[in-house]
């Protein structure tokens, strides 16, 4: 943790309540008895409502309320049973009791000793246990209070009414000031050390001491929290910690707890504790400290030597754990001699793993593979685009540059009464391996609720109303989408993977030719920036799947018969490079484009069309383009019949 993040949970930690509660206005019936009873408790022992968190930017309570889940409460049925309520008269006997073990406490420094600071830790505690002081399992009704006291050498002698020893007696063996105080006197028997274990220290305490540990086990400077050997930590004994499996048991998951409040985001975590250890903890299997992965899945580093791990079945639950993990230690385990070859599943589970007991096993170049896109069986090629006449390619530049300015009229434009129009959200799809954003959680709010994705929704009803239908209600659906902004088409074509094919069959929508028209198959790969949003999230970055059939109609001759859109996390665009060695040259010399001059917007398209598909530099394109009298498909014609004739500097 950093100092910063460490002094701020210290304070938030630091504002219990401190001193006797003032006694509060107090309800009596007709005979003057004190009216406890408040409204039913539900089953969990809470009222109507929970108490407020108090101070800081942490809701201390609802921590506590954590802390104690994990670690253990006070022991709220140890007290007698709840039978008639006593009469308050002024007569109440009172009683001595005898409190030791507190003079080396941390409190002794001062003047008194620690004395008044241990007679308001007394009255606190009590006050605060027993059914006598609790009113709807909240704020006490009622306080304890210390009538006399008396210091004679180590012990401090308190008297108390005798109708409250019972409660002190609930406090005997908790912690003042890391001293482990006893509580003794009439009525007050000593406790059994099942009984005392069951009784752990206060919330507020257990979190400081918690709170002290991790500030004393983790090293700034290296960016490591040392949780190795917890067993032998003084402090943690002190408390009982470890003195029974129980209480062992919840002691880690209550750290972590601590641990995750101390971050206010995931960077932060992961940016401050980059290596943990848990060496020389006596562990058989990870099932006492599993929640470390959970708590930092983004460790670099890990330690793990000096336990007794017999084989890695005992690791199992962190297979997919850790996918940053670069070094790992499991020296001096007893699997390293019963289970031969653990190595090789270690390295299966760990992918990014580079050093494992100080050994390097994988390099840096074989961990740079894994952000690579797979490979496939068949080699990527360039992107199949027959388009006669222009058709396509004019529709494309003018769709884009419209989804991104003036939607509505866009949908005027392109779309008729017959037109169809779907949204798809992909919450699955694989992300770019490059980015840092790549475990960022993405936001579908603005897109699911619109979304027709079929795997997901099954009943007809559902399915048929999101199939939105003519260019009204087509306009009214894109207007509820976030605003976009696509890469350039001529500058940025890199970032973009286009086909377009023949389709036969296309309704005709002037009923001459039942048996369809002719038309387009467009499908679009790529990415935009979405600006906006309507929970006003900000800029965020897409990739897209769009799949166009086209058909002739509408105030320019083409119309849209389907539009198909796929929306998911954004996954690059590595995969849409073709894999012949002389295409990988075309993505450099795009942006030269702008400089030749002289080309209209289309031109620059066919250009860097005409580039990424045959592998030659933007002269010889041009050459070929002009060759062809600039049509995509008679310049890929041209290519292939003089690609033989070529020399390198065709390619340069």
């Amino acid at each position: 943790m950093t100092a910063s993040a460490v002094k701020r949970s210290s304070d938030n930690f630091a504002h219990h309540r401190g001193g006797a509660a003032k006694r509060r206005n107090l309800r009596t019936d007709r005979d003057g008895d004190l009216v406890m009873e408040g409204p039913k408790r539900d089953r969990i022992g809470k009222g109507p409502s929970a108490s407020r968190g108090r101070g800081g930017s942490i809701n201390t309570a609802a921590l506590q309320r954590e802390v104690l889940r994990h670690v253990g409460s006070d022991n709220r049925t140890g007290g007698p049973p709840r039978g008639p309520r006593p009469k308050s008269t002024a007569q109440s006997s009172l009683s001595e009791i005898k409190i030791t073990g507190w003079a080396n406490s941390k409190a002794s420094t001062s003047p008194d000793r620690g004395v008044s600071s241990l007679i308001t830790f007394l009255e606190k505690h009590a006050s605060k246990r027993g059914s006598l002081f609790r009113q709807n399992g909240r704020s006490p009704a009622q306080t304890a209070k210390v009538r006399s006291s008396r210091v004679e050498g180590d012990n401090l002698y308190i008297t108390v009414p005798s109708e409250e020893v019972s409660v002190y007696a609930k406090i005997n063996g908790f912690v003042f000031a890391g001293q482990k105080i006893t509580i003794t006197g009439d009525g007050i028997r000593g406790k059994s050390p099942q009984i005392d274990n069951a009784s752990p220290e206060p919330a507020n305490d257990i979190k400081q001491i918690f709170q002290d540990f991790l500030g004393r086990r983790y090293n700034a400077d290296s960016k490591l929290l040392s949780l190795n050997a917890l067993a032998s930590d003084e402090e943690l004994r002190a408390v009982g910690i470890f003195n029974t499996t129980t209480t062992q048991s919840k002691f880690f998951p209550a750290l972590m707890k601590i641990c995750e409040a101390q971050f206010q985001t995931a960077q932060e975590k992961k940016d401050t504790i980059e290596s943990v250890t848990l060496a020389e903890n006596n562990l058989s299997n990870i099932a006492p400290v599993t929640t470390l992965g959970q708590t930092f899945p983004d460790l670099k580093n890990l330690d793990l030597s000096g336990n007794k791990f017999e084989s890695t079945s005992a690791m199992i639950g962190w297979r997919h754990k850790f996918r940053h993990l670069e070094h790992l230690i499991l020296s001096n385990n007893p699997l390293e001699q019963s289970q031969p070859g653990w190595e090789v599943e270690i390295l299966q589970w760990f992918p990014r793993l580079r050093m494992l007991n100080g050994a390097q096993v994988r390099t840096e170049e074989q961990v740079a593979q894994l952000n690579q896109p797979k490979k496939v069986p068949l080699l990527v090629r360039g992107p199949n685009f027959e388009d006669d006449g222009n058709i396509a390619q004019d529709f494309i530049l003018k769709f884009f540059a419209g989804f991104d300015g003036d939607r509505t009229a866009l949908a005027n434009t392109y779309y008729d009464a017959t037109s169809t129009f779907s949204l798809n959200v992909n919450t699955h799809a694989i992300r770019d391996p490059t980015k840092h954003e790549m475990f960022k959680k993405q936001s579908w709010d603005a897109y699911i609720r619109l979304s027709r994705n079929l795997k997901h929704l099954t009943h007809p009803g559902p399915r048929s109303a999101r199939k939105f239908q003519g260019p009204q209600e087509i306009s009214k659906v894109w207007s509820q989408l976030p605003t976009t902004q696509h890469p350039s088409l001529a500058t940025e074509f890199h970032k973009w993977s286009i086909d377009c094919i023949p389709q036969e069959g296309v309704p005709d929508p002037s009923g001459q030719y039942p048996q369809g028209v002719g038309g387009f198959l467009i499908t679009i790969h790529g990415e935009y920036n979405e600006t906006s949003s309507a929970a006003g999230a900000g800029t965020m970055q897409r990739s897209f799947d769009r799949t166009f059939i086209l058909g002739p109609g509408g105030p320019t001759g083409v119309r849209v018969v389907s539009d198909l859109w796929t929306v998911r996390a954004y996954g690059g665009f590595a995969a849409f490079k073709p894999e012949e060695p002389q295409q990988n040259q075309v993505v450099a010399g795009v942006p030269q484009i702008a400089i030749m001059g002289g080309l209209t917007p289309e031109q620059e398209v066919l250009l860097a069309e005409v580039a990424r598909a045959t592998g030659m530099n933007l002269k010889y394109s041009k050459e070929c383009l002009d060759t062809s009298g600039w049509n995509l498909q008679n310049a890929l014609a041209t290519f292939e019949a003089h690609r033989a004739n070529l020399g390198p500097e065709a390619f340069a």
